[in-house]
């Protein structure tokens, strides 16, 4: 509804017919979940309703559950005795979603959280593709729903630079505010925010001139001077108020080990916010048990990335402070859980004599430290339950967020975001952000193909995003001459640092022998789905043999389960890396 009216399923749109369907569909939507009487639909869609008015009604309605039940399977407009009801699942209306983040943004500003405030409020904001039901021709009575949903989203564009100004983003947004102001010459809380945007960006005149700028408007318009809030602004700015200032940062913690966030981080709201929700409940500061939450996904699918954006936008939640620990060790082995206490001990300001040797006793030690206080734990790349329970706190006000390839199923009470590759249109998104959407327009087939041919996966979409921002002269197309040739496509994925081999070694090497030799067996498939009996027969073992083996590689997303019921596939990179395994086993010694 928030720009011109579509229905999707499965990112599919779907077509709703003429003008009257899109109406009546519009006056639905309008009003979700609720009975909208016949009479008000009939004047919705006619002026002057004809005599047949009830049964073109009906009519309509019949068209539109034609295209719901064709499909989804089932009716979503219910009859009742005096209208007719859509019903409507939750988050499946963007109005609904603006609203519900809307509130939640608006919320972490009130308490005091405005980096949480401006992210979740920015997420709102971005649902937004127009002016609302811009492609339906509405009566006034229903005009009257859409000018409400434009107030609620410019109060809520409002409340995100309210949020930004107390991040101290008061330069950038001096640009954003005089467009707005444009647009909304009578909005005094927009003048204010620019005042207050210039006066901190050392532009004590020009924040003045605003104000006077505001004043005529305001007088042109609708006779009246500004209110008492505007006026006692520009006073503040006259004599230079203290209260003006922005507030110095102050560190609501003493610890934060957590990395640095990328700057160019990409997509993943439908995961984050879930998360970001989850560590912000009253569950977490609240309740019995320490909130534990696993994100899940193959290896280079930015589970790592996810987790430390996640903990930067919670971290007020988190007064004692954040905890971070990769749960691999520099070698790529597993990091004994003991080791991973014995750094948190000491972080927490434990004298090394005192921390106990045995793991038992280091891990009641931390418990006992972390008692009452209020501790996110980030532990990543974790190889399984056994090394993630150790470093579970006691305390109820504590959250633990690990990244796994395993899915950690035994985990108690665990939420699990299970991580999949990007969509093309993500994949895309990511490579403009890389290297500017100049420089994709210009080559837009080639960028779509270097998105294919990295499979959607972040980590190889980063190297090779990495490596066209490294030579700005190379054509986009060059890149995909050389990733065309499956034999060396791995290769090629290296960047400084970064390289998907070693991703793909790492998740190799902590398989069992038989697993290893499967994989490399699966190597030889093809891209299309295969089954049990398909994996035995290549790799001469019992079906059974075969099955467990690969529920086995699919636990830990080096396979990944088909559409299709019992069957499975591998990612083409992956494919690639299990067939280069091959041909390594196959090569002479010494050749």
């Amino acid at each position: 509804m928030l720009g011109p009216l579509e229905v999707r399923l499965s990112g599919r749109l779907l077509p709703l017919g003429g003008p009257k369907d899109r109406l009546m569909l519009a006056t639905l939507l309008l009003q979700p979940n609720r009975v909208v009487p016949v009479e008000r639909l009939i004047d919705a869609i006619w002026d002057s309703p004809p005599v047949s008015a009830r049964k073109n009604v009906q009519t309509h309605i019949w068209g539109l559950r034609r295209l719901f039940t064709s499909s989804e399977g089932d009716g979503r407009i219910e009859s009742t005795a005096v209208g007719y009801r859509l019903r409507v699942g939750e988050d499946e209306l963007d109005a609904e979603r603006f609203e519900r983040l809307a509130g939640q943004g608006r919320r972490a500003l009130s308490e005091g959280r405005p980096m949480l405030a401006a992210e979740v409020l920015h997420q709102a904001i971005s649902l937004w593709r127009g002016p609302p039901l811009q492609d339906v021709s509405l009566t006034p009575r229903l005009q009257s729903h859409v000018v409400a949903l434009e107030e609620g989203r410019l109060a809520a564009v409002e409340d995100r630079i309210e949020a930004e100004l107390r991040l101290g983003r008061h330069d950038a947004l001096v640009g954003e505010l005089r467009s707005l102001i444009a647009q909304n010459p009578l909005r005094e809380r927009l003048h204010a925010q620019l005042m207050l945007a210039l006066y901190r960006s050392g532009r004590q005149a020009d924040a003045l001139a605003a104000y006077t700028a505001a004043r005529r408007a305001l007088l042109d318009e609708l006779g009246i001077e500004p209110g008492p809030g505007l006026e006692r602004l520009q006073q503040d700015i006259l004599r230079r108020a203290p209260a003006l200032e922005l507030a110095p940062a102050t560190t609501s913690f003493p610890i934060n080990q957590l990395p640095s966030d990328l700057a160019d981080f990409t997509a993943r709201s439908r995961q984050s916010e879930p998360l970001t929700r989850l560590l912000h409940s009253e569950e977490c500061a609240g309740g019995a048990a320490v909130t534990v939450a696993v994100i899940t996904g193959p290896p280079g699918v930015g589970k790592t990335s996810l987790a430390v954006h996640v903990g930067h936008l919670v971290a007020e939640s988190f007064p004692d402070g954040i905890l971070y620990a990769s749960l691999r060790g520099p070698d790529e082995t597993r990091l004994p859980a003991q080791d991973a206490i014995g750094g948190f001990l000491r972080a927490l300001g434990v004298p090394s004599e005192r921390v106990p040797d045995a793991l038992p006793e280091r891990s009641a030690f931390f418990r006992s430290l972390t008692a009452g206080k209020q501790y996110l734990i980030v532990l990543d790349n974790a190889f399984d339950e056994a090394q993630v329970r150790p470093l579970i706190p006691g305390s109820s006000g504590c959250a633990v967020l690990v990244t796994s390839r395993s899915r950690l199923v035994g985990l108690s009470a665990a939420e699990t975001v299970a991580l999949d590759v990007f969509s093309p249109a993500e994949s895309a998104a990511l490579l403009s952000r890389m290297l500017g959407a100049q420089r994709t327009n210009m080559e837009p087939d080639a960028t779509e193909e270097v998105a294919r041919l990295c499979g959607g996966l972040p980590l190889a979409l980063r190297i090779a995003g990495g490596r066209l921002a490294a030579r700005p002269a190379w054509p986009i197309a060059g890149l995909v001459r050389r990733l065309s040739d499956e034999r060396e496509r791995l290769a090629e994925f290296s960047a400084g640092d970064l390289e998907l081999r070693t991703a793909f070694e790492s998740a190799y090497h902590s398989l069992s022998a038989d697993e290893q030799r499967l994989l490399r067996t699966l190597g030889g498939f093809g891209s299309e789905p295969f089954d049990a009996d398909a994996a035995a027969h290549a790799a001469g073992i019992g079906a059974r043999e075969a099955g467990r083996l690969l529920e086995r590689l699919a636990d830990v997303h080096l396979v990944r389960v088909a559409e299709i019921d019992d069957r499975y596939r591998l990612h083409d990179l992956i494919r690639l890396f299990a067939r280069d395994l091959t041909v390594a086993d196959a090569a002479p010694a010494g050749g």
